[in-house]
């Protein structure tokens, strides 16, 4: 019997045939899975919440009359996400020391009813919280702050920080610097 007309020798060709294929087959499956995957992942951190803030301009006034210190900071706040989101507060974190020598951080929420106050002779437009944000876009506005003179206990302020939080719980956080101090109506720099 010849080796061309043996069926076994044949069905072991063929076997092995179609062993290399399903093999090459297998491979190609898996590295189009693992790229898939590499693509998923991508999509997924796209629609992570990631909010950036950016302080453009801030101004402090005393406030005699009612024994405090109105803060008003013009921040922009940038959706960085595919997905959108909201902010939800804003609060404007002072560290600062209590007369023991104790180290302290007094939050102050954004207060939009200063804006009569603040914005007499500036125009100043607050931010409404909460505040919508589509994904990938900006949005700017005022935020407004007082302090009163009483929290602080005649203790100077050792930083500022404007303290974000979206609709996620997530916090952001930037350093805040280089106020301008307006004393009776007048810029004093």
């Amino acid at each position: 019997m010849s080796a061309q007309s043996d069926p076994t020798q044949w069905a072991t060709v063929i076997t092995a045939a179609t062993s290399a294929i399903a093999l090459a087959i297998s491979i190609w499956s898996a590295y189009t899975a693992r790229q898939s995957l590499k693509v998923a992942a991508k999509q997924f951190d796209a629609h992570k919440p990631n909010l950036s803030l950016y302080l453009q301009n801030g101004f402090v006034r005393e406030r005699p009359s009612r024994q405090s210190t109105a803060f008003a900071l013009l921040v922009s706040v940038s959706n960085l996400s595919d997905a959108d989101n909201s902010l939800s507060l804003l609060e404007l974190a002072i560290q600062h020391h209590a007369p023991s020598g104790m180290p302290l951080q007094t939050a102050l929420p954004h207060d939009a009813t200063l804006a009569p106050v603040l914005g007499a002779t500036r125009g100043i437009t607050p931010l409404t919280l909460p505040a919508y944000i589509r994904g990938h876009q900006t949005i700017a506005g005022w935020a407004l702050f007082e302090l009163p003179a009483a929290l602080l206990h005649d203790t100077p302020i050792d930083r500022y920080g404007l303290v974000a939080t979206d609709t996620h719980s997530l916090k952001y956080h930037i350093e805040v610097s280089n106020l301008t101090e307006i004393m009776n109506g007048k810029v004093d720099s």
